[in-house]
């Protein structure tokens, strides 16, 4: 399984150095481009997120079929240009760019540069898509306002919010965010929780921390976590 999006703080890239799930059923409510769940799809997936772009994307890539991203378009000019369900021209519209948190409407002078790579909308993204997109029918993604409207299921919860310092791009990002309050939630999840941040952050006592870079453009970074598991009937 390969990211679907080169999403803006994604976490695919580094998904294998958290603690695999110990339960069947994984809880991402920050989903942004579900790195952890991609790293661990056969699992059951619920994804909740704010962002209703990428509530349209995730429920559309759900629901299609191989045959339905096989038919979306590689040649245009501008996104609103194409025929097709909004979720796809979203999802078009985050392969237009990498590291964005916003779909574009025209292709970035790296994707016109790199257009036959598979980093990129064409051909070759289309096709790894569509070959994948099957392998995710039992997954399920909910549009919630906050993280206050997510229920409270025995899962294992990979939480990745916007992180306090550097997530303030996101179109819900850390500046509307009291960290006290997402701290107190976080801790009382049921089940197996982890908390990702970056360090220098406070509002939580980290457990690990490792040195990583999220991709080869990028210097590297110190990403850190809490991981304990609750023990419930």
């Amino acid at each position: 399984m390969k990211t679907f999006i080169n999403y803006y703080g994604g976490k695919f890239r580094i998904a294998g150095m958290y603690p695999a799930p110990a339960h069947n059923l994984i809880v991402e409510p920050f989903a942004g481009g579900a790195g952890y769940a991609l790293r661990h799809y056969k699992h059951k997936v619920m994804l909740f997120e704010a962002n209703q772009d990428l509530v349209d994307m995730w429920q559309w890539l759900i629901s299609a079929t191989s045959d339905d991203v096989m038919a979306l378009p590689i040649k245009f000019d501008h996104l609103d240009e194409i025929d097709a369900p909004r979720g796809a021209k979203v999802l078009i519209g985050f392969c237009l760019n990498t590291g964005v948190v916003t779909p574009c409407k025209t292709k970035s002078k790296w994707a016109k540069q790199y257009s036959d790579s598979a980093q990129f909308w064409g051909e070759k993204r289309r096709a790894r898509i569509a070959a994948q997109v099957g392998e995710i029918k039992h997954w399920e993604c909910y549009k919630v306002q906050n993280y206050f409207q997510v229920p409270d299921l025995k899962a294992t919860w990979f939480i990745d919010p916007p992180y306090q310092a550097q997530g303030i791009h996101y179109p819900y990002g850390s500046d509307q965010i009291d960290y006290s309050i997402l701290a107190n939630w976080c801790l009382g999840r049921r089940g197996e929780i982890i908390v990702c941040e970056q360090e220098g952050a406070k509002w939580l006592p980290w457990t690990h921390s490792k040195s990583v870079k999220a991709n080869a453009k990028t210097k590297r970074s110190a990403e850190v976590w809490l991981h304990f598991i609750k023990s419930y009937p």
